[in-house]
């Protein structure tokens, strides 16, 4: 028993500090018990000691780094690791937020894989990169999956009661951004001023849209 759950905590380690997302011994305890439902596992020194000792060596190497975080509910102090941020990886995603675009963390990934910009510690990055901006984190969900999704406060025009399908719409720096009833998000660029001021003004913004603007532009899924 005791030598299943260290090569359990072991393996979900490597996987989680491979996965580049940050985490906690306790996040492992809970992917083993996921894992292996009919496998009691307590969170213990077991496991706590699998994971510090695991991630001890990929500090030393400065591949990770980690916090000291309370948790707001039991008051409980523990360790939270996070890869280390690539200096190239936070001003993308600094850019990004300052130019008060939408985003989720897989399609600013797509967008950094196109430039060719490094994606280490992408996730710590934007929690870096809004600490001080007015963003707001959303929580969606689309095709049984969670995204979280990341918006400037303040700039959604929301349009829900005179669409059967449209929620609201953003407009930043040329770019259009539209979300939809069922979650989905796209963006559209290089979305001329007079376009989206069609948008504002007309009696059915779906119609507008249609019309004018879905196969006029290109555009990037967000949440697709």
């Amino acid at each position: 028993m005791l030598s299943k759950v260290m090569t359990e905590a072991i393996q979900h380690t490597r996987e989680a500090a491979e996965d580049l997302t940050p985490f906690s011994a306790y996040d492992i305890t809970l992917s083993i018990r996921d894992a292996n439902p009919d496998l009691y596992v307590r969170h213990d020194d077991t496991v706590r000691g699998v994971v510090h000792g695991y991630m001890a060596c990929l500090m030393s190497k400065g591949e990770y780094e980690r916090e000291l975080v309370r948790d707001p509910e039991s008051g409980a102090n523990y360790y939270r690791y996070y890869p280390r941020i690539d200096q190239e990886t936070l001003d993308f995603v600094k850019g990004w937020v300052k130019a008060r675009y939408t985003f989720t963390p897989q399609s600013i990934a797509i967008e950094m894989s196109k430039e060719g910009v490094s994606q280490r510690g992408v996730t710590r990055a934007i929690e870096v990169a809004i600490q001080d901006a007015e963003y707001k984190t959303v929580e969606r969900e689309y095709d049984a999956e969670t995204f979280y999704l990341y918006r400037p406060v303040g700039v959604i025009q929301d349009v829900s009661r005179g669409s059967s399908w449209l929620e609201g719409w953003q407009y930043t720096s040329g770019v259009l951004t539209i979300y939809k009833q069922d979650g989905k998000v796209f963006m559209y660029d290089e979305v001329d001023a007079d376009c989206v001021v069609g948008l504002a003004q007309a009696e059915s913004v779906g119609r507008y849209f249609n019309r004018c603007i879905k196969d006029n532009f290109a555009y990037t899924p967000v949440i697709p």
